[in-house]
């Protein structure tokens, strides 16, 4: 991967869960001056949560990410902890 890639999530659903990635940008600070949430791609196919705010166990929890790629639900591939609230994900389908 040349440079990290950073995908500003938006809701697509009223109860605010259900998080669309968008267009990527290599830019931090103009997703998390203008995002609450987004993904940064720390390796190709693996995905960690971003915000610009500290979110709650339960929040971070409820929330359904879709995949970057082909837009499937991704699994939660780490616990989260009051310690540890941003997890890694994956996508099934793309592997």
């Amino acid at each position: 991967m040349e440079y990290v890639r950073y995908y500003p999530l938006i809701s697509v659903d009223t109860a605010r869960s259900d998080l669309q990635p968008m267009t990527p940008t290599d830019k931090l600070n103009v997703v998390s001056g203008n995002h609450r949430f987004w993904l940064t791609e720390v390796v190709p196919g693996r995905y960690r949560l971003g915000t610009s705010e500290k979110p709650s166990v339960e929040t971070v929890n409820g929330f359904r990410i879709r995949c970057p790629k082909c837009g499937a639900v991704m699994r939660q591939r780490s616990i989260v902890s009051a310690e540890r609230p941003f997890p890694l994900y994956s996508c099934d389908r793309c592997g």
